[in-house]
């Protein structure tokens, strides 16, 4: 889920800061995820998100963090396109729900 990126991510800035690590969104990109809807619930996607971008410029916000400079970007930080921090809500602010998918994840992966 992207929660669960989110938070991810910045336990993993947390525990490991000397690797960057960040989550990212690559925008509303125009598939056929969006092309299968009805016209009007396209539109309501468009207006709702801002628009939407063509999938070429989907890479966009990750070509951004994988090549801006290292003082341009705030690990374990939420970005939006291009390179724009994301606001986070609660949930994705909450370091104890962090803390439980991290060791969550760990024993998942030992078994």
């Amino acid at each position: 889920s992207k929660l669960a990126n989110v938070l991810y991510a910045a336990e993993l800035a947390r525990r490991y800061p000397s690797i960057t690590s960040v989550s990212l969104h690559p925008g509303v990109v125009n598939t056929d995820l969006i092309g299968r809807l009805k016209p009007e619930e396209q539109d309501f996607v468009r207006q709702a998100t801002k628009g939407t971008v063509e999938p070429q410029e989907g890479v966009y916000n990750t070509c951004w963090c994988a090549t801006t400079e290292k003082s341009n970007i705030q690990n374990g930080e939420l970005y939006l396109p291009v390179g724009q921090p994301g606001e986070h809500t609660k949930e994705s602010s909450d370091q104890e729900l962090a803390e439980k998918l991290w060791t969550w994840t760990q024993k998942e992966l030992e078994t």
